[in-house]
């Protein structure tokens, strides 16, 4: 039996039966914007779709959750993807995208909630405008090539939870202040940071994991850190 391609897909999603994890090959198709426009929820995961992601997903107006994750996209991310205001969770990682910078139309995601873009081949800088993110709370950038400094505004999205930046080429000191004072995990291993560690982050009370190893961090470690509470993992 042969592997099913798009003609199928439509049939298949009007029936409300799971994609994810399936053999679908090939590009999405043309008419995927005929989809419900009640559509809250677009999860494509562990197939193998190719090619771009089409402008037309930016119609799915009520997508609170895109899912394209482990597939093999290889072009750029289409500007419609900021037309879809409700979105709460953007799932891109492992596709192969040809060395694409961040679009700064993310910024216009407010309700953004879930970022994942792990191992897709990010390249440039973090954009400033994440500052804009402000319902932020999982950030997964891990296993790219993204380079420059770490935007302070960062750490000062105040229900950031969770920040994974390590296995990129960072480099520039830890940012600082911080008012991301809901943080439990926090990787920025295996990048170029230089500096020492600020005092600030001992403030960060419900920190459980802190990875900072394979840098160039220098200097005193802040005895703060070492009266953290919750603090399960402290890797340097």
């Amino acid at each position: 039996m042969g592997q099913p391609t798009c003609p199928g897909f439509m049939e298949h999603h009007r029936r409300q039966k799971p994609l994810q994890l399936n053999y679908f090959v090939g590009q999405l198709p043309d008419d995927i914007d005929s989809l419900s426009q009640k559509l809250n929820l677009l999860d494509l995961t562990g197939n193998n779709f190719s090619e771009d992601i089409l402008k037309s997903v930016g119609q799915l107006k009520e997508l609170r959750t895109l899912r394209f994750t482990q597939n093999l996209f290889n072009g750029v991310f289409p500007s419609e993807i900021s037309d879809l205001s409700m979105l709460e969770e953007l799932q891109l990682s492992f596709n192969l995208f040809h060395d694409v910078e961040i679009p700064d139309l993310f910024e216009e995601l407010r309700m953004l909630r879930i970022l994942w873009m792990r191992q897709c081949n990010l390249i440039g800088r973090i954009p400033e405008s994440f500052v804009n993110l402000s319902s932020l709370e999982h950030l997964d950038m891990m296993g790219n090539d993204l380079g420059g400094t770490i935007p302070s505004g960062l750490f000062q999205l105040k229900n950031l939870s969770y920040l994974y930046l390590f296995s990129n080429q960072l480099s520039g000191g830890l940012p600082g202040p911080i008012g991301c004072f809901n943080l439990l995990e926090m990787d920025l291993s295996g990048n170029n940071l230089i500096g020492r560690i600020l005092e600030v982050f001992g403030e960060v009370k419900q920190l459980r994991i802190l990875h900072l190893f394979d840098n160039q961090l220098n200097g005193t470690i802040p005895a703060s850190l070492g009266l953290l509470p919750s603090l399960e993992e402290f890797h340097l």
